[in-house]
């Protein structure tokens, strides 16, 4: 999940020279704060029994993953993660659609399809760790407020 993380940061960085972004955290789920809200950056983590769901969006890219937490057959802890990106131009979509199929092809680590449609890059993958989804929620939280700091500092420019 870092390079997914690291591959939205840049996905919004060099299309859009970023300037500044906030982020929000609660328990239970978040909303975007009014900083938030000024700076166009919006960040929403939910979860539902075993789901985790995130919606990040900035200058009209949204960002979109949900995290379900399940036993395989061999009763081993697993997370099928759907990743969802939606661009404002679609020739900015072709690319990144084109990277992450590349990615997804040399990808050993974990099984992934990408799929894409118009503007929207769908990424299919399963993760075998032993989270919980109340700690895939802290994470993605942690991930949001990190985002925010680094762009305070000007590092995500």
């Amino acid at each position: 999940m870092n390079l997914k993380f690291l591959f939205f940061v840049v996905a919004l960085a060099v299309p859009f020279s970023l300037v500044a972004l906030t982020a929000c955290d609660s328990d239970t789920g978040s909303n975007p704060s009014s900083e938030g809200a000024k700076s166009g950056f919006q960040c929403d983590v939910r979860r539902s029994g075993n789901s985790v769901h995130v919606t990040e969006s900035y200058k009209g890219i949204v960002h979109e993953v949900t995290i379900e937490v399940s036993l395989d057959d061999d009763g081993r802890k697993k997370a099928d993660i759907t990743e969802k990106v939606t661009y404002p131009d679609a020739s900015v979509a072709q690319r990144m659609c084109a990277e992450e199929k590349e990615e997804a092809s040399s990808n050993q680590n974990q099984s992934e399809r990408v799929d894409c449609d118009g503007n929207t890059v769908v990424s299919y993958f399963v993760e075998r760790d032993d989270l919980e989804p109340n700690e895939y929620q802290a994470y993605r939280q942690e991930r949001c407020a990190k985002m925010r700091k680094a762009a305070e500092r000007g590092e995500l420019e």
